[in-house]
């Protein structure tokens, strides 16, 4: 039995984000730059945002025409 990944794009969703946090790679010369950048908050200039928890009420037309799709090789073939 083969086993397939679909995707269909939607035109929108709606619903809330709960809770996240920011993450990211920081590449300073020492632990002292670090924490300087902690200390003045300039830290959040080198994160992203990441969504932890949300919501889904809704959401829109489905874009049939758009969809892909991906045969998933097992592990043994």
């Amino acid at each position: 039995m083969k086993e397939y990944k679909v995707t269909i794009p939607v035109d929108y969703v709606q619903g809330h984000l709960r809770y996240g946090h920011l993450e990211g790679i920081v590449e300073v010369e020492n632990e002292e730059e670090l924490k300087k950048l902690i200390e003045s908050k300039e830290i959040e200039d080198y994160l992203s945002i990441e969504v932890d928890d949300y919501s889904v009420e809704d959401y829109g037309d489905v874009k049939y025409e758009d969809l892909q799709y991906k045969e998933l090789k097992k592990e043994n073939e």
